[in-house]
């Protein structure tokens, strides 16, 4: 017999629940202090999303591929309409800008 064909919306929301999974996974793991197990879930979770183009909901470093978690591994800071994330293993930057406020 044939597969059964998933339609797109079931696997979004089966890649949505895997990647929310393996996140988590990799905070616990970051939490311990092992590391590269972490980074190997937060690649896994990224292959998932880009290949069910569902976008990767959890913050993660570009650089060293670990989930940031504020307080344990990253800081952030906020100036001049932007929120600036350090992260404190790699040293990368990551800025981005406030959802500003409209004005009728």
């Amino acid at each position: 017999m044939a597969k059964k064909r998933l339609s797109k919306k079931e696997m979004n929301t089966i890649a949505a629940e895997r990647m929310s999974v393996l996140m988590q996974k990799a905070k616990e793991e970051v939490k311990s202090g092992n590391y590269e197990r972490a980074r190997h879930y937060v690649e896994l979770a990224k292959k998932i999303s880009n290949k069910t183009k569902t976008p990767l909901e959890e913050k993660y470093c570009k650089d060293c591929m670990l989930p940031l978690m504020p307080g344990v591994n990253c800081t952030v800071r906020l100036n001049n309409r932007l929120i600036t994330t350090s992260c404190t293993n790699c040293g990368k930057i990551i800025r981005t800008p406030f959802a500003s406020e409209q004005s009728d």
